[in-house]
């Protein structure tokens, strides 16, 4: 461009042809190379701009050039943005001599003294030449050859590098010479010696033992004191093998990297035949034998009191693969040294250090310099920015954003990693980045880059935002960076110099921006005032981004590529099919027939380039405007010559379609085209409604490679079916506008809060709950469910997942989705006439628009049933995560809870599942202990209360020898091997009349009670709730032991005999009230894992027994008391404490003090048969410490939890620290290994959720009494599973360090419970 003043006439030119944005160079004083990016000063504007005036004021300069491009916005709607070169300034730069700590010398970065003298070595190399009469005019590899052996065999020796790496052994011998008779003259003192200080110093890792082995004296005589003596001379061999042998080995690798990084660039720049081949090596700066790492200052008024360490400054460049957030000049580098730097000889590197204190002047000046720069230009490219210190460009911009806040901030960045990429870009704001059609080396990389770059794919699914009231709750997902995807940048060969020429037009079909001369078809520049051709292009980009066309699918065939944009609401949109001209040949195949159901077609442009270089003379006598009727017009070199002449001959002006001042030919209409054959064709649609489709068919004679074809689509019916559409038109199809409302609402308002069992129906069922209901399975979708798939599919845009296939087939998931629901009146309803839509749009759209549908119906019930249940922030207009994730906890009671008729009643009542999906049917479903933990959590604090109800009096009726069943098996053949589910059975029917309206009078309410197997009279007598608490307490107080029913392999087919009695007694005469039993061979707690592998001598052996009083059982029976008699306040008996300070364990009844692993804790059990097990750290304490914490002492149960919270915390089932602590459960495992085989370590070692719920209730209950606001838990993994667990709950337990267990149940009643009552407690 020319000077300022002239630049209106290009912008006119600019805008015409359809560009909005202007990418300038920086125009800064130019340093001695005259690059843009080489700059001399860096706060002034180049005089060349502004005409002969050399003299015009800086200030001047910078209004006329503001002024200039303000105008350009105002009058052209044209943005200006530049580079801001932040690395590097010429190495000419005036201000350089007087702060030449802006750089990296031998005073700021002595580190690169090494680096300097090979450099110096290197320059001065035609001296060495000259000595060894070799020539210096370069230009073969033998003489390369000869050059690099003189380089090896004398330059490098006589730099001797070696000694930058090792010690001086002869400089430390002599001082270990001196130190070893400091030795002796001491000898007695036990203080540490000053030899032991030297060594240590100078890092002689073993050097003892190597001493004592090679340089000491054999003498065993122990009559002599310091009879040892060491040889200095083999000493010295081995503080040379043990520390300068590797340093050597260090030292040769490097030089060899410095042989191959010389020979290879002094390769490039004179043999190489597409390098710049320079010319004779000499001592001008221009001619050295390879490029400088160093600029020296001259010697001037301001460097002369200058030490000569400050004078020489690396040169900035870049290292091929280089870690970006490494910097290559800074002390941990050796790149100067190993020359692995592509170096940059007209470019001094920056040195910024951590901040500005580290270089105040230099940070001031860019400071300067970058506000400057923003108060002239509305946006800033980062010139390599992939090597600019994050924190430098944080600053600046910040700096630039005062200046501009609405600045927009591009960069190239080459980092080779996508997550650094991420870095930068989150990090610094950076808006786009720059990315390259002519890095493309085929044309399937091509079409990768334009599906990368290009937009969302076609049919990307979203989540309409859902509306309730004020408040609206957006779904928000991560994207890539946007993308300035450039045809050709000033960095790249143009596609005549790395393809065809003609590839210029199919390249330039899918890029937002180009560098000046690609349009033009560079080597002869167009006329760009006048040329059109890229104008319409850029014009139909400009359009779809303004209208949000922001849909793409791309599709490659051979040298073919097809890009469908797309409207994402109305899907109206733009076809291109062009044919790459990667190489001069080309193959016959083409690209498939493109088929549009129920979309329309018309043609927008057809064109294709043909170059004169690359076609024959023509000795035809045609007349040459008759050629026009071809798809391209004249195809040949003599041809295009003459109808060039021949049109401005008739025309008297440019004829549209001929390209002045290039030897080539662009033919282009915008009516027809010969290139494609298009044919619509009737086809029926899935509800039977009449439709059409288009078929695009290549001919393969016409379409040429330089050729592209660009169609308007459109959804037949959306009114646009018109001879000539008019292009601002984009209505959305009457029936898209429809099926569009009725996924934006209708929702919410045709749904009224549900009953639970109705919501579990509609929204969550398994497939075993599915058959043993209605005979049937569910739909195989590949990832267990349609909202958990569906979920991931839309934030990730998976629409290659199975899911969008199967839907895109057929209806078959839209007809099973209305049909299992058909016996709820109205769903079914208001599916079916959505869905009728939908089955009739293009296949493409289909997975969208199911979607959406499912989501909005799912939402639906989700918070209308939601509503009734109230969190901290529900009612506040800021939601909390607290309140989202109790949202989330609380819809597992809907999960969980359905109906397989388990209780055996003629009344089929619904039960909640212990877990899904293995935890889902027969008598695998209902569990004494799991349902009455969990019984709080997910029925209670939701008012679900006949849910709760009706479970208490289902166990209370099978009550037997005072115990709850621990497996009910729908009341046939109920398990009674649990010494805890009574006690929690009896913890729920307190909860119970404390929450519900019904209170006490729950204690009346009859039930019919099972009775004996072998009696026939089952259910034929009752008792009331209160009588079968009564019956409860009455049982263990009078102790308990039978039998199991049945017992044997078909009860337990790994547990011994002994294993199947059952003894329970109650410790009266310690006075303590302990409740105890089990023995070595059952498990009757929660930790029941029975071992059952022969292979590993496991079977028939418990891995946790834990029999005796268990520390959570005590905690229940407690509670139970303190209900029926609330004057029981006895404090924790002393068998269970274990004391911090073991000068105390005469206190507490401890038992072998020795078993003792972990203190400060309360026992796990007391009186285990195996007596360590009591003293196992675990956490079930935090249960008791929950139900009767006025059993404990408030100082000994905080000390107790901060153990947890160290120790436990996941928490744990067993410490860490333990001898039979196994992280990573695997039921499969198999192996010999009796810890872990057939998940022995079920109990010992993975995280159990249920416990987190117990251990923060616990801790937030002690440390309230003390106003503590201590950090109690920071989020563990296993609390995302909520949104990331295809079932919508928290698993049964996660291997160590909160990671995934494949044998875990997915989803957990009591995980879920005891965080929701967590929750509760907060609020």
């Amino acid at each position: 461009m020319p000077v300022v003043d002239k630049w209106p006439a290009y912008f006119e030119s600019f805008a015409d042809a359809g560009y909005n944005m202007v990418h300038y160079a920086p125009l800064n004083t130019r340093g001695d190379s005259n690059s843009p990016y080489s700059i001399y000063d860096q706060l002034s504007l180049s005089f060349d701009l502004f005409g002969t005036d050399r003299h015009l004021d800086e200030k001047i300069r910078e209004k006329k050039l503001r002024d200039m491009l303000k105008l350009a916005h105002q009058e052209y709607g044209i943005l200006a943005v530049t580079d801001v070169v932040w690395n590097h300034t010429a190495h000419n730069s005036a201000w350089l001599q007087e702060h030449p700590e802006a750089g990296y010398n031998l005073e700021t970065a002595p580190h690169l003294r090494s680096a300097y003298e090979l450099d110096e070595a290197i320059m001065g190399l035609y001296k060495d030449m000259a000595k060894a009469g070799i020539s210096c005019n370069l230009r073969t590899e033998e003489h390369l050859t000869q050059i690099m052996e003189l380089f090896k065999g004398t330059v490098l020796p006589r730099l001797r590098l070696w000694e930058f790496y090792v010690i001086n052994v002869a400089y430390h011998v002599e001082e270990l010479k001196k130190l070893w008779s400091a030795k002796y003259s001491k000898a007695g003192s036990h203080q540490t010696s000053a030899i032991d200080n030297a060594f240590k110093n100078i890092g002689l890792g073993g050097w003892a033992a190597a001493l004592r082995k090679e340089a000491m004296s054999p003498n065993t005589i122990l009559g002599t004191r310091f009879n040892k003596k060491v040889d200095h001379v083999a000493g010295l061999k081995i503080v040379e093998r043990l520390v300068n042998a590797p340093l050597y080995k260090e030292h040769d690798e490097d030089v060899a990297a410095i042989i191959t990084n010389v020979w290879s660039r002094a390769r490039f720049f004179r043999v190489d035949p597409h390098g710049p081949k320079l010319g004779p090596i000499s001592e001008a700066v221009a001619d050295p034998f390879v490029d400088t790492y160093f600029t020296r200052l001259p010697l001037t008024v301001h460097t002369h009191k200058l030490h000569p360490d400050a004078m020489c400054l690396a040169n900035n460049g870049w290292i091929w693969n280089g870690d970006p957030l490494n910097n290559f000049a800074g002390p941990g580098s050796k790149a100067y040294l190993r020359r692995d730097v592509i170096a940059w000889g007209d470019c001094v590197k920056l040195r910024y250090g951590d901040g500005p204190a580290s270089n105040p002047w230099l940070w001031a000046h860019q400071k300067a310099y970058t506000e400057k720069m923003a108060r002239l230009f509305h946006g800033f490219r980062i010139d390599n920015c992939h090597s600019t210190p994050i924190h430098v460009a944080a600053y600046l911009l910040d700096a630039a954003r005062v200046i501009n806040p609405d600045l927009y901030v591009f960069a190239e960045l080459f980092t080779g990693s996508e997550d650094t990429d991420i870095k930068f870009v989150s990090e610094l704001g950076i808006n786009s980045l720059i990315r390259e059609a002519m890095s493309a080396w085929d044309p399937k990389e091509m079409s990768r880059l334009v599906h990368r770059y290009g937009g969302t794919p076609i049919d990307s699914t979203f989540f309409t935002p859902i509306t309730s009231g004020e408040t609206m709750v957006v779904d928000v997902k991560g994207s890539s960076t946007h993308a300035l995807f450039m045809d050709c940048t000033h960095d790249n060969e143009t596609p005549h110099q790395k393809r065809t020429a003609e590839d210029t037009l199919p390249t330039c079909g899918s890029s937002i921006g180009s560098v000046k001369g690609f349009d033009e078809v560079v080597p002869e520049l167009l006329n760009v005032v006048t040329e059109t051709r890229r104008r319409f292009l850029l014009h139909t980009h400009s359009k779809m981004a303004r209208e949000g066309y922001t849909e793409i699918h791309v599709h490659q065939e051979h040298d073919f590529i097809s890009v469908h944009r797309v409207h994402p609401i109305t899907h109206d949109g733009y076809l291109l099919i062009a044919r790459c001209a990667f190489s001069k040949t080309h193959g016959s195949n083409v690209h498939s027939p493109i088929v549009l159901r129920n979309q329309a077609a018309h043609i927008v442009e057809s064109a294709g380039l043909r170059v004169q270089s690359h076609l024959a003379p023509s000795h035809s006598s045609e007349d040459f405007l008759s050629a026009l009727s071809g798809p391209h017009g004249p195809h040949d070199s003599e041809a295009i010559a003459h109808a060039r002449d021949e049109r401005s001959r008739v025309h008297g002006r440019k004829t549209i379609g001929a390209i002045t001042g290039l030897p080539c030919f662009l033919d282009f209409s915008a009516v027809l085209t010969t290139l494609v054959h298009s044919r619509v064709e009737p086809i029926n649609s899935p509800s039977g409604v009449p439709g059409i489709q288009t078929v695009l068919t290549v001919n393969n004679e016409t379409f040429l490679p330089g050729s592209i074809v660009l169609y308007r689509t459109w959804m037949q019916g959306s009114g646009m079916d018109l001879v000539v559409p008019d292009p601002s038109m984009s209505p959305i199809p009457s029936p898209m506008r429809h099926a569009v409302n009725l996924t934006q609402s209708g929702g919410n308002s045709s749904v009224s809060p549900s009953p639970l069992l109705e919501v579990n129906v509609v929204l969550y069922r398994c497939g075993s709950e599915e058959f043993e209901s209605i005979g049937d399975n569910v739909y195989d979708i590949p990832g267990h469910g349609f909202i958990s798939v569906i979920q991931k599919v839309a934030r990730n845009n998976d629409l290659g997942h199975g899911i969008c296939s199967n839907l895109r087939a057929g209806p078959w998931m839209m007809d099973y989705v209305v049909g299992r629901l058909n016996k709820s009146p109205s769903w079914p309803t208001w599916l079916a006439e959505r869905f009728a839509i939908v089955k009739d749009i293009s296949p493409s759209f289909v997975p969208k628009y199911f979607f959406q549908i499912i989501y909005l119906a799912y939402n639906a019930v989700r918070f209308t049933n939601l509503l009734p249940f109230i969190c901290p922030d529900t009612r506040s207009h800021r939601v909390s995560s607290l309140e989202v994730f109790a949202q989330a906890l609380a819809m597992t009671s809907h999960q969980l809870y359905g109906r397989e008729a388990p209780f055996n009643n003629p009344l089929g009542l619904a039960s909640l599942a212990a877990g899904l999906p293995h935890f889902a049917s027969r008598h695998m479903r209902c569990w004494g202990r799991d349902i009455f933990i969990a019984l709080r959590g997910l029925f209670l604090i939701p008012g679900h209360f006949d849910a709760a109800k009706s479970h208490l009096i289902a166990f209370g009726s099978t009550l037997r020898h005072g115990l709850i069943p621990n497996l009910l098996d729908q009341g046939n053949f109920p398990r009674y091997n649990a010494r805890d589910a009574a006690w929690w059975w009896m913890w729920g029917v307190q909860q119970y009349c404390k929450s519900s309206p019904e209170g006490l009078d729950f204690l009346k309410v009859k039930v019919k009670r099972r009775g004996d197997v072998k009696d026939k009279r089952l259910y034929a007598w009752e008792t009331s709730v209160g009588e079968i608490c009564h019956e409860i307490l009455e049982r263990h107080a009078r102790g308990i032991s039978f039998k199991e029913w049945n017992a044997g392999p078909n009860l337990d087919h790994a547990m011994k005999d002994s294993g199947f009695f059952v003894e329970i007694k109650t410790r009266f005469e310690d006075g303590s009230g302990i409740v105890g039993g089990g023995g070595k061979d059952n498990c009757g707690t929660w930790m029941d894992k029975m071992g059952d592998s022969e292979k590993a001598g496991t079977k028939g052996v418990p891995a946790t027994p834990r029999d005796g009083g268990s520390v959570e059982i005590v905690g229940l029976v407690k509670a139970a008391l303190r209900w029926v008699v609330e004057d029981v306040k006895d404090k924790f008996p002393a068998d269970h404490v274990v004391v911090r300070d073991a000068n105390d364990d005469k206190n507490y009844r401890l038992g072998n003090v020795a078993l003792i692993n972990a203190r400060g804790i309360y026992k796990d059990t007391v009186g285990s048969s195996a007596p360590f097990t009591d003293v196992q750290f675990r956490p079930n304490f935090c249960v008791a410490l929950v139900v009767a914490p006025e059993l404990f002492d408030p100082e000994h149960a905080r000390i107790s939890l901060e153990s947890v919270k160290n120790s436990l915390l996941g928490p744990l089932a067993l410490d860490p620290k333990d001898w039979a602590y196994r992280g990573d459960y695997d039921n499969s495992n198999d192996s010999t290994d009796g810890s872990v085989a057939h998940g022995f370590n079920y109990h010992n070692g993975p995280e159990w959720g249920w416990l987190v719920g117990y251990f923060l209730r616990a801790y937030l209950y002690f440390h309230t009494l003390i106003g503590s606001k201590a950090v109690l838990l920071h989020q563990k993994n296993f609390i995302f599973d909520l949104d990331r667990n295809p079932y919508a709950g928290l698993p049964e337990l996660t291997n160590a360090n909160g990671e995934y267990c494949h044998h875990s149940c997915p989803t957990q009643a009591w995980s879920s419970a005891t965080l929701l009552e967590v929750v509760n407690d907060l609020n």
